[in-house]
């Protein structure tokens, strides 16, 4: 990227990110600059990108066809040899602008080595990315076809500068104009002018602080300019002259994955930046909203249903808390009751913010309804978004407090960290500030340190890191180390990684709000968020948070029964085989499970603390569901002699053959019955005369079952076990079976943060069934290892698809 005229403007651009945070510097404040230079600077970034802009939309307009084919035919080695002869200065690696936290050992090297300014202006545009799929085809696409004001916006703020910037322009001062309605020619484009002669509806909300407005430009030129020569090399073989001559060619289809690869919040993440900016939904985010409020009422649920579940996560709780050592009946206690109030409080938070989606009015309506040329939303669609960003910034920093607590003790971590010094009980003179923070021990690993540095800045322990870098970059660095970084992925937790899953979606939806541009900076600069009404709504909340807190807190005093639930009344053999002796095991641990609910709900109501409004959502499903009914002899199973030679034709109806995995369909038992066709039986034959089948009356209630492909029945039939299969030995499933089990029947699969996956469902009559809610499961850790689910993974699973769609054993059939 050249330098130019205004250098003095961003000398802090330039400079090394990651030593600046290293050394603890400031970053400096831009000086200002003669308007004179900045009116000249101005103008002559407007004139060359939109020259460059022009002949980038003349060709994609003709030739945008042969570039998707030539580009998609290219080998990597010819896609480097492309993108480095359009920038040869490219970066190596994903967002360069990170390089400082994942190489430590880089420290040495000159900042004009490790920090040019393409790593912080333009940290997207780097070779690890763009050699990827369609990434550059995206990229052109999109600048190609929209004008360049449509990006203003965004390309600044993707910018990785840190702090030190003035966005909007002074009272009284001078104002840079990229308005996209307003700034349609180069010699509009990048006006300077003074606040007093804008339209009232722009003024200082919506116009840039000259400096600002400088460095946009300058992102924008080198964006245009790239673009340009990476599809002129792409076309080398074309004469320049044809550009602009050749016939319009018809607009492609949009590009879609291949076959096989599913969609990821990773993946939506990083195409974003070379993406036309998209417009918020209430749909996309209801739907994010909707499936993390059932999965805590899935949690809620599991908690009351599934001793084994119950006794896993109260160990959890403790060992993560670090609450002590203690076996007494009151220490299980409080760690049952903080369980239950992190459960409630989750669900309560999404159904809270999910309740205000459902009040909005569509996006479309609101935007009709618009004052001030489409400025501003009417006050009352602005008090409701005031109040979801006033909502979810207050959910923000419960998982980065849980990240707090519990990143120093989690497994992988605990063993790398000394406690805070405590200078009570220390003779020895210490350095000041080892009381208030977790250090790092002597001669850690650097994966390491880049994994306790990480979740330190995620938890608000380093202030300084967080706004230089914001939380959602963060995040999205979080994740690329999680999925590229195995020996940082080794160091993390299930536990650590579903709060980081909730600061993700939290930030992820935070991230969505801010641009729903220009509407949310008219309501931020109206100072809605501190007004009255939202300030009730607030109170609102925390009202009902106080009351399930208080209500948890009273009802745990009465649990008698709890005792230390580690003894073994809480054991759960739900992954053996069904027996007369695992039946009662079963049955027992669910009696006590019930025994302490019980006594929780009564202890609850005599507090005179009505929590209905949580309750009544979460235990709306039938408790006899998830009940082990009582052991029938019938279900003894033969020897395996004796059930291969007399039962193997009715096996064989029921349940799917687990080998020849290249037969197309199964052969049902009426087929392999010889039938008789000369004469009659004799009566002393011993053949039964086979009985009509029984007449139902009822048909019209009964659910016809759903025929679904040979593969997708073997996974479903493992999670949803029939009557007649439930006496078999379970079996694990691998993951990649069950994504594509529920992709067959409607669920599509996508890969959010962290472990979890979101199955959204299909439109209606698109999928075998039409669904109307999605779920959300966690891929568990050793399947990311190569191993399969497990079999008490598999049988929670198979719980939640019970409660959520009301499946069983019966609902599907083999095709």
């Amino acid at each position: 990227m050249a330098s130019y005229v205004y250098e003095d403007i961003a000398p802090h651009v330039r400079a090394c990110k990651c030593c600046r945070l290293d050394r603890g510097l400031d970053l400096p404040v831009p000086k200002d600059v003669n308007l004179v230079q900045t009116r000249a600077l101005a103008k002559s970034f407007s004139h060359k990108i939109f020259s460059d802009w022009t002949q980038l939309n003349a060709i994609i307009k003709r030739f945008e066809p042969l570039i998707r084919r030539r580009w998609l035919k290219k080998s990597a080695k010819q896609r480097r040899e492309v993108l480095l002869t359009a920038r040869p200065t490219m970066p190596l690696v994903h967002r360069p602008d990170f390089e400082g936290w994942r190489n430590l050992g880089n420290r040495h090297l000159s900042r004009e080595i490790t920090c040019g300014p393409e790593a912080h202006l333009t940290p997207y545009i780097n070779l690890e990315d763009l050699l990827q799929g369609h990434n550059l085809l995206l990229f052109v696409h999109s600048r190609g076809r929209k004008k360049p004001a449509l990006f203003a916006s965004t390309d600044a703020e993707k910018a990785h500068l840190g702090r030190g910037w003035v966005t909007q322009p002074d009272e009284g001062d001078m104002a840079m104009v990229l308005d996209a309605a307003l700034s349609r020619t180069p010699r509009k484009y990048g006006r300077v002018v003074r606040l007093s002669q804008l339209p009232r509806h722009i003024g200082t909300t919506h116009s840039f602080d000259t400096k600002y407005g400088l460095l946009t430009l300058e992102i924008q030129q080198s964006i245009y300019d790239f673009l340009l020569k990476s599809v002129q090399a792409i076309l080398h073989d074309i004469n320049p002259a044809d550009f602009k001559l050749a016939p319009h060619a018809p607009m492609p289809a949009p590009l879609v994955n291949p076959a096989g690869v599913w969609n990821s919040a990773t993946k939506s993440a990083l195409e974003a930046d070379y993406r036309t900016p998209q417009e918020t939904s209430l749909s996309s985010l209801s739907l994010l909203i909707d499936s993390r409020r059932l999965a805590a009422n899935d949690h809620i649920c599991s908690l009351r249903e599934d001793p084994g579940y119950f006794v896993e996560q109260l160990r959890e709780w403790r060992e993560h808390r670090f609450l002590g050592n203690s076996t007494k009946p009151q220490a299980w206690r409080d760690v049952a009751a903080q369980v239950f109030i992190n459960a409630l409080d989750a669900h309560h938070s999404w159904t809270w913010i999910a309740r205000l989606i459902q009040r909005m009015r569509p996006i479309d309506v609101q935007i009709r309804a618009a004052i001030k040329k489409g400025t501003r939303l009417a006050k009352e669609d602005e008090l409701q978004w005031a109040s979801l960003a006033e909502c979810i910034a207050l959910m923000i920093r419960k998982p980065m407090q849980n990240l707090e607590i519990m990143f120093p003790k989690s497994s992988g971590l605990r063993g790398v960290l000394e406690p805070p010094h405590q200078h009570a009980t220390c003779n020895q003179d210490c350095m000041p500030g080892s009381e208030f923070g977790w250090a790092l021990k002597p001669g850690t690993s650097p994966a390491e340190h880049r994994a306790v540095r990480m979740f330190r800045t995620l938890a608000g322990l380093d202030d300084y890191s967080l706004n230089l870098h914001g939380l959602r970059p963060l995040i999205q660095e979080a994740q690329h180390m999680l999925d590229h970084d195995t020996e940082v992925s080794r160091l993390i937790d299930k536990w650590l990684l579903t709060d980081f899953v909730d600061l993700a979606v939290l930030a992820d939806l935070q991230y969505r709000i801010i641009m729903f541009q220009p509407y949310c900076k008219s309501w931020v600069a109206a100072g809605l968020p501190e007004s009255p009404w939202v300030d009730r709504h607030m109170r609102g909340y925390y009202a009902q948070v106080l009351a399930l807190e208080k209500a948890v807190e009273l009802g745990s005093l009465g649990t008698n029964s709890l005792g230390n639930p580690t003894d073994g009344r809480f054991n759960y053999p739900s992954d053996k085989r069904r027996t007369a002796e695992t039946v009662r095991e079963l049955q027992s641990a669910e009696a006590a499970l019930k025994l302490y609910w019980k006594e929780m709900d009564r202890g609850m109501k005599a507090g005179r603390v009505d929590i209905a409004f949580m309750l009544k959502d979460v235990l709306s499903t039938d408790p006899s569901t998830f009940t082990t009914r009582d052991w029938d002899e019938k279900e003894a199973l033969p020897s395996p002699s004796k059930l291969a030679s007399e039962n193997h034709v009715l096996e064989r109806s029921v349940m799917p053959q687990v080998g020849n995995e290249n037969k197309k369909t199964e052969i049902s038992s009426a087929e392999k019955v010889k039938r008789k066709t000369h004469g009659n039986a004799q009566d002393g034959a011993g053949v039964p005369t086979p009985a009509p089948p029984a007449t139902v009356n009822d048909d019209e209630d009964q659910p016809q079952p759903i025929s679904i492909p040979r593969r997708s029945f073997k996974a479903m039939s493992a999670f949803l076990p029939s009557n007649s299969t439930i006496a078999h030995a379970p079996r694990e499933v691998s993951w990649d079976d069950f994504l594509h089990a529920m992709n067959t029947i409607g669920l599509v699969p996508e890969k959010l943060y962290g472990s979890v996956w979101i199955f959204k469902p299909l439109p209606p009559g698109e999928g075998l069934v039409d669904l109307k809610r999605s779920i959300q499961f966690h891929e568990p850790k050793d399947v990311r290892r190569g191993n399969k689910i497990d079999l008490k993974q598999v049988r929670r699973l198979g719980d939640r698809l019970k409660r959520a769609f009301g499946w069983n054993g019966d609902t599907f059939v083999c095709a």
